[in-house]
């Protein structure tokens, strides 16, 4: 049961015994799975995230997604490795048939998938789960470029290092999302320790942008957060 899984650990200082974790050095993504017991799969799972996309020339429109999504309260948080918006419950996304409610976003800089090879400034990640904890997640590619007006209060009213603070007004995550929602699918894992796999993985083919200014920014507070690409191994992407 990974239901509270969708949440990457917060510092080790909240956490007790929890073992800390890094993007570099001895803590590093090469280690994670040296880490703890509970973080096996970040080393030898075999549907891990994220991975290379090695887009095909024609894709048909994904009809499998769709989401209703909808202005709620939000909090924004800094856990130590991402700004984290948690949201209250009233948008969902709907993916092969099943309801997945969104819990929160957060951010990676650079993007964790990669477009042949190619990186992105950022990526967005939309976490969804089911009744049974099963997740969702969405990302969405992000250049540097125009501001996006989606994400400024989020900018607006970031917190300080290991802080959280209410959004002033609800949030509507449907901002977020490109009008044209086809996508690449996958099945993964979180990309962030534990790794857990059973993720519906659902990145978005059209990318959006924001000021090189904000996602340095970012950048200048977590450092580089961004888990390298996996392979693919025997996996389909769709």
């Amino acid at each position: 049961d990974h239901a509270d899984a969708a949440e990457p650990p917060p510092p080790p200082a909240a956490h007790g015994a929890a073992p800390h974790w890094a993007y570099a050095g001895a803590q590093g993504p090469s280690h994670w799975g040296e880490l703890d017991e509970q973080f096996a799969a970040c080393g030898d799972g075999h549907e891990q995230s994220p991975i290379d996309i090695l887009p095909k020339r024609r894709a048909a429109q994904d009809e499998s997604v769709f989401f209703v999504y909808k202005p709620t309260a939000g909090k924004v948080t800094d856990n130590g490795h991402t700004v984290q918006v948690d949201l209250q419950p009233g948008s969902y996304a709907v993916v092969d048939g099943a309801r997945y409610e969104l819990v929160q976003f957060h951010f990676h800089t650079p993007s964790e998938h990669t477009i042949a090879g190619e990186a992105y400034a950022m990526e967005l990640h939309l976490v969804h789960r089911n009744k049974a904890g099963k997740l969702a997640v969405v990302g969405v590619l992000i250049a540097d470029g125009a501001p996006s007006s989606a994400l400024a209060p989020v900018w607006k009213q970031l917190p300080k290092a290991g802080g959280s603070g209410a959004l002033k007004k609800p949030f509507d995550p449907s901002a977020l999302l490109p009008s044209d929602t086809g996508a690449y699918r996958y099945a993964g894992s979180l990309t962030t320790p534990p790794c857990s796999e059973g993720v519906k993985w659902i990145v978005l083919r059209r990318t959006a942008t924001d000021a090189d200014k904000r996602i340095a920014a970012f950048r200048a507070r977590f450092g580089a957060n961004a888990r390298p690409t996996q392979s693919l191994g025997e996996r389909e992407l769709q």
